[in-house]
């Protein structure tokens, strides 16, 4: 059946609908209906809500990526489970990334409901960055970087807003985000045992182009230089073929964040000098 002929005979059908209702949403539209199996809809009403067909059913859509954070990509079903036992009345018509923030104490609890009361599920570090799903009650809902999602007193977190900058020393990725929104994202080499990249909360200090860096066994030119921790900082390493995985254990650099060419002009252009740069591991 091509598409075309797909989209005749879910018009048609939809059409003939009189108690949308049924459905679990008071105004059924054509964009609800791609989320029904068309051998489903065609032969005949559902009387179950899109949610209940995502969470009960394992159709093909259930398994297609939801978000993609940090690298890791989860499912809706994954969403949906995890949501489900923390929050029932969260479904997926609601879920949508709020905000981004950072934990500010020495660690925070996560836990599976709003309150002091529930249960631990989970244990953040100092810097380590969430996504904010909801606010309740002056709690957050949030996922965290390994995918947990639970609740978090939001007192105990800072906003991230405008342009900022993400590391992930772990993954060895770099997010630029604007407030919730990811601009860009890229693999990087950060420094070895020997000479690490500090986590922390930093702020990029200047910008230079055609920088020669100089250290007592380097000397190395950069098209893009971008301090932010004394003299570590981000910039382009033409010299490097691969980024990512686990080079920076055997091969890292001293410190400073090393990224691909391509990428290191887009940056360079959307930082300015105060922009946020957050480091966690």
């Amino acid at each position: 059946m091509s598409r075309i002929e797909t989209d005749k005979k879910l018009k048609a059908r939809y059409n003939a609908i009189n108690d949308i209702n049924q459905t679990g949403f008071p105004n059924l539209d054509m964009n609800h209906l791609k989320y029904y199996p068309i051998e489903v809809f065609l032969s005949e009403l559902p009387n179950f809500s899109i949610y209940e067909l995502l969470h009960k059913n394992c159709w093909e859509y259930n398994n297609s990526v939801a978000l993609i954070y940090y690298g890791r990509e989860i499912t809706y079903r994954e969403l949906l489970d995890r949501i489900n036992n923390i929050y029932p009345d969260v479904n997926l018509s609601n879920v949508e990334i709020l905000k981004v923030a950072y934990v500010n104490a020495s660690g925070l609890n996560v836990r599976n409901g709003s309150g002091l009361e529930n249960d631990k599920i989970g244990l953040l570090k100092k810097y380590e960055s969430i996504l904010v799903l909801k606010e309740i009650n002056g709690w957050y809902l949030i996922l965290t970087n390994d995918g947990l999602i639970g609740f978090v007193d939001k007192n105990y977190t800072k906003e991230l807003n405008g342009v900022f900058v993400i590391i992930d020393i772990s993954e060895q990725k770099l997010w630029l985000y604007d407030d919730n929104e990811v601009l860009l994202s890229t693999s990087i080499v950060t420094g070895k045992d020997e000479t690490p990249t500090n986590v922390g909360l930093f702020k990029i200090k200047n910008k230079e182009t055609n920088r020669y860096l100089v250290g007592e066994d380097y000397y190395t030119f950069v098209n893009y230089w971008m301090p932010f921790d004394g003299g570590i900082g981000l910039h382009d390493a033409t010299w490097r073929k691969k980024f990512g995985g686990n080079i920076y254990q055997k091969n890292g650099s001293h410190g400073c964040v090393n990224m691909p060419y391509s990428i290191t002009d887009d940056i360079y252009e959307k930082v300015e000098k105060g922009t946020k740069v957050l480091v966690q591991k």
